[in-house]
């Protein structure tokens, strides 16, 4: 998952150029090329009426043909040379003198297509915009994308022109006709074109931004990538400066800041105040369960469960992180799970369940559960849609729900395996019971043909009985939830355990409110209403023990930031 969004955040700043017939002319008539990022010949000229373009797209598809990356490290060396100025502010989609998370993500304005315009819509820079799509003969399309009524002299919007199969970057600083002439198209990317349009999305940030602003995120990711606590980078514990990050961006995007403790000193908790079913709520500041955090407001990126076995404390968790000696669906023993939860630089607090569920609880069905699932690989292809509920509903200010299917069209092109793991496996369960591994393109042209949207298939909800060509696929959250199931906690409910976050599992009413707190507990952090057992930042739960379990829960609610609320009541 870490490498996927690296890989993510480095396309943005990649480039290479197909060969244009008859360059040498286009050069005479005065058009230059243009610097471009996803493998583009890029021609611009002024002209009388504003400014022509021309673009030519790979055959064979972005990123085929070259690899800049000397580019990339170039841009990368004028940053550190150049650092940019921060400030506290908190992030808003719209370009500021200063780079930020995530701000090299664009906004989705609208769609076009051959007779369908998107007019009069107003941007940071100017207050009227228009853009038309032509075709000029089989294989070229222009795009015209008028701009007027600057709101300064010296501003400028910045555009992602995208299909699932083509991506341009424009810069649009002056007022005037800005012609795009899409020419040597395929025959599937004209189609395409055509048939479900082009997308027109605003970047949040000025390109010139755009690598700082890439390098900022990934910043957030750099490090805690080995499993020996004493490696620095490498090692099992985010660095220092990667926590700071982390606690910057949450408290930059969400409003919410992470308060340290007065130690992190690891709490030897006594075994038997445990009891089988009790929760472990954890987080571990490396960038992926921040996005956890900023996605759907929970303050638990990973969770656990505790079960006793034969006599012995056991933790059972579905963990896929890199950092940990295992993978996979796995019960360790308690001293063991401890240990390597401090090398890995959690956040851990242990949540008992209140006393009658405690008694309800059968540890023997559980067991019998549990043993069914381990080995199982942890539940990549489900980990988007736990979390995407609705269409458009659950997505935070940065971030547009349009982008999903076009960026992990990006990632197919050179990291095919990571977006079937984690994208379009789940969208192929949807269409056809994941019989067919269709590409993003082809579900593309799928869903257009049956007047379907993507947006439709990322809010269906996810069921339990989907076994992709791994194995029944469950997040941390969903093992718990599946679990607690087994071990009677939701008997007589119908429920989709693939459809819980962490949050929704320390929601429950299960889980005691006011649980009492161990005396060494108690030491170490002293105003703390729960037994944090390791971690340098305090752990919260806002709305804790608050939600009475029902049928089909969580599989259609809305959660967008600062409040997180769960709307509509009974989702």
């Amino acid at each position: 998952m870490k490498l996927l969004l690296v890989l993510l955040s480095l396309l943005a700043i990649s480039r290479a150029f197909p060969d244009l017939p008859g360059l040498d002319r286009y050069l005479a008539e005065g058009y230059q090329i243009e610097d471009d990022k996803f493998g583009c010949l890029h021609l611009s000229k002024l002209a009388d009426d504003g400014l022509d373009h021309i673009i030519v797209f790979p055959k064979q598809g972005i990123l085929s043909e070259k690899d800049h990356l000397e580019y990339v490290h170039q841009r990368m060396l004028a940053i550190q040379a150049n650092p940019p100025n921060l400030t506290d502010a908190i992030i808003q989609c719209k370009p500021e003198d200063k780079p930020d998370f995530y701000k090299f993500l664009p906004y989705l304005v609208g769609y076009v297509k051959p007779g369908i315009v998107l007019t009069n819509f107003s941007s940071p820079c100017f207050s009227n915009n228009t853009v038309s799509l032509t075709i000029l003969d089989n294989s070229t399309i222009q795009l015209v994308h008028t701009a007027s009524a600057p709101v300064s002299l010296f501003c400028q919007d910045s555009y992602l022109y995208t299909t699932t199969q083509n991506f341009h970057l424009v810069d649009i600083f002056a007022r005037g006709i800005h012609k795009y002439t899409f020419q040597n198209l395929s025959a599937t990317q004209f189609d395409e074109m055509i048939t479900d349009g082009v997308g027109i999305f605003r970047f949040c940030d000025k390109i010139s931004h755009e690598v700082t602003d890439v390098l900022m995120t990934v910043a957030l990711f750099l490090g805690g990538f080995g499993t020996d606590p004493w490696i620095p980078i490498f090692g099992s514990r985010p660095p220092p400066w990667v926590v700071e990050e982390n606690i910057k961006f949450i408290k930059d995007a969400t409003g919410y800041e992470w308060v340290k403790r007065p130690s992190d000193v690891v709490v030897a908790l006594d075994e038997q105040l445990i009891q089988s079913g009790d929760f472990f709520a954890i987080t571990r500041f490396d960038g992926l369960d921040q996005i956890i955090e900023y996605g759907a407001g929970s303050r638990a990126g990973h969770c656990t469960t505790a079960l006793w076995i034969n006599g012995d404390l056991f933790i059972c968790e579905s963990q896929g992180g890199w950092y940990w000696p295992r993978s996979g669906i796995q019960c360790n023993p308690y001293q063991n799970w401890i240990k390597w939860a401090d090398n890995a630089g959690f956040q851990v607090t242990w949540l008992p369940l209140k006393q009658v569920y405690r008694d309800k609880f059968n540890a023997s069905a559980a067991w019998e559960w549990v043993q069914g699932k381990l080995g199982l690989p942890y539940g990549y292809h489900n980990f988007l849609w736990g979390w995407i509920d609705t269409e458009n509903n659950n997505f935070p200010p940065i971030l547009s729900g349009a982008l999903i299917a076009p960026a992990f069209s990006l990632i197919e092109h050179v990291a095919n395996d990571a977006a079937i793991q984690v994208f379009t496996s789940g969208l192929n369960m949807r269409l056809n019971q994941g019989k067919e591994n269709w590409t993003i393109p082809q579900i593309a042209e799928y869903l257009y043909i049956n007047n379907r949207t993507f947006e439709e298939l990322y809010a269906q909800p996810e069921q339990d009985s989907w076994v992709y060509y791994d194995g029944p696929s469950m997040v941390c959250s969903s093992f718990v939830a599946g679990l607690w199931r087994a071990g009677g906690l939701f008997d007589g409910l119908h429920i989709q355990v693939t459809e819980f976050l962490p949050k929704d599992i320390y929601q429950l009413t299960y889980i005691d409110p006011t649980p009492l707190v161990p005396e060494n507990c108690k030491t170490v952090d002293p105003t703390n209403q729960y037994c944090q057992i390791m971690g340098q930042y305090r752990m919260t739960f806002p709305d804790i023990s608050t939600v009475e379990p029902y049928s089909n829960m969580n599989e259609y609610c809305q959660s967008t930031p600062p409040l997180y609320d769960r709307i509509p009541a009974m989702c």
